[in-house]
């Protein structure tokens, strides 16, 4: 199966943008499907402003889920793993980069 390549599309990890480039940084349900998480934070940091701002949706894992329940789904998306708060909160701040707002709705995933 072949992938589709998007002409201009760029990575998560590698976005060609210049150092403190961008004012904000917007993703919505996409980061989940990173293979690097921690690499995402990192390349934002690099390409935001000092006083630009992340904001982002994510689909993520509960801190305390077992990955053992979860593996069916970590196989049919392709990934170890689905990021969690925690781990999330723990790369921002690795990369300079602060938590303001994180609001957890749990229940939509239902509808999902």
């Amino acid at each position: 199966e072949k992938l589709v390549k998007i002409p201009g599309e760029l990575s998560f990890t590698d976005t060609r943008a210049a150092a403190n480039h961008y004012c904000a940084v917007v993703s919505q349900d996409s980061y989940l499907h990173g293979s690097d998480k921690e690499a995402i934070f990192a390349e934002v940091s690099r390409v935001l402003r000092p006083e630009g701002v992340m904001v982002f949706t994510d689909i993520m894992q509960s801190d305390t889920a077992d990955p053992d329940e979860l593996q069916p789904v970590y196989d049919r998306i392709g990934l170890t793993s689905m990021g969690s708060v925690t781990k999330y909160v723990e790369y921002a701040g690795k990369h300079g980069l602060v938590f303001k707002l994180y609001e957890d709705h749990t229940e939509q995933m239902i509808a999902h």
